[in-house]
């Protein structure tokens, strides 16, 4: 997911290359984001705070269980501590469409804006 906000920041960096049905991400909360005009995943990741940022995925899944939202799962992925896993196995023809995927990172953004 290649989205910014209004300041031209990344809000999404991809941790690890698609595996088969995994994605491996980390959600930016605004505090940690980096100054627009870093495209690329690994100049991204390099300038990331990661001990910062391996809080926010308990937080944002915490609060995310609280309201009923999806639940999607992190871990450690190599050297980055508790990044988001999604994983897209066996779902149904029209059951998991690009909304369906916008919506659950759109969640995530939403509760993590104050981190």
């Amino acid at each position: 997911a290649s989205r910014v906000d209004e300041q031209g920041r990344r809000m999404f960096v991809q941790v690890a290359p698609t595996s088969l049905s995994n994605v491996v991400f980390y959600m930016i909360p605004p505090s940690l984001r980096l100054p627009a005009g870093i495209g690329q995943d690994a100049p991204l990741l390099e300038g990331l705070d990661l001990k910062s940022l391996s809080t926010v995925a308990p937080q944002v899944k915490k609060r995310m269980q609280e309201r009923g939202l999806a639940l999607i799962g992190f871990q450690p992925v190599k050297a980055f501590p508790n990044c988001w896993r999604m994983v897209f196995a066996g779902a149904k023809e029209g059951s998991m469409t690009t909304e369906t995927v916008d919506g659950i990172l759109d969640s995530l953004l939403e509760v993590g804006e104050d981190l």
